[in-house]
């Protein structure tokens, strides 16, 4: 799992998404968020379950002044909130079971 710290860092681990059809999960979550906390190690166990999907896993912590652009950009109102990233651009809310399996079926 990627843990992204600012706008740069989210366009060069992203770009190899879309170098390919693949797309990542992201994880918007704040460290003071009991249930952000709850859900990171299943959205971790998931990242390394992942296999050899096409699917990138990152979590971008939404209290990180550097990254307020990009959170507001995917309209984040509230955390944990995950959001599938395609390689087309568009981005996609998602409510996944906040588990391993819940979070590989996305």
């Amino acid at each position: 799992m990627l843990a992204l710290k600012n706008v740069r860092d989210v366009r060069q681990a992203l770009k190899p998404v879309f170098t390919r059809d693949g797309y990542a999960v992201l994880m918007m979550h704040s460290p003071r968020c009991s249930h952000c906390r709850n859900a990171l190690p299943a959205f971790q166990q998931a990242a390394n379950n992942n296999g050899q999907s096409d699917r990138t896993y990152a979590s971008i912590d939404t209290t990180d002044n550097n990254l307020a652009a990009f959170v507001s950009e995917c309209s984040v109102t509230g955390v944990p909130t995950f959001f599938i990233l395609r390689s087309d651009y568009s981005i996609e809310k998602v409510h996944p079971d906040r588990t391993m399996q819940g979070f590989l079926e996305i």
